[in-house]
């Protein structure tokens, strides 16, 4: 019977596992509850997210409606199109922008 374990050394043995154990089941629990509060923190956030969109679409909808109620009394073609320029004044831009399209014309060969 050479294969015999001395009961003293299978004790030993039984609660160095059981020790073993003991530690890895603290680390899990450890682990478990980490991630419970980091879930209902995160379950806090997307809360709290979710209200700040709430208030945002909210105010969008109140800014549509003042723009809504602001372009009431605009005439039509105000509101359509921008009065067109008859070529008298001292208009900077105007000329500035006859200029660069009549070189952008002549270049072009139009």
């Amino acid at each position: 019977m050479a294969n015999q374990i001395d009961p003293q050394q299978l004790l030993q043995m039984i609660q160095g596992l059981c020790q073993a154990l003991d530690i890895m089941r603290l680390a899990v629990d450890t682990h478990i509850a980490a991630t419970a509060n980091d879930l209902q923190t995160m379950a806090h956030e997307v809360i709290a997210l979710t209200a700040q969109v709430g208030m945002v679409s909210t105010d969008m909808q109140a800014i549509a409606q003042q723009l809504t109620t602001a372009n009431q009394n605009r005439p039509e073609s105000y509101v359509n199109s921008a009065p067109e320029w008859d070529g008298t004044g001292k208009s900077q831009e105007a000329h500035h922008f006859l200029a660069a399209f009549a070189n952008w014309a002549s270049s072009s060969g139009g």
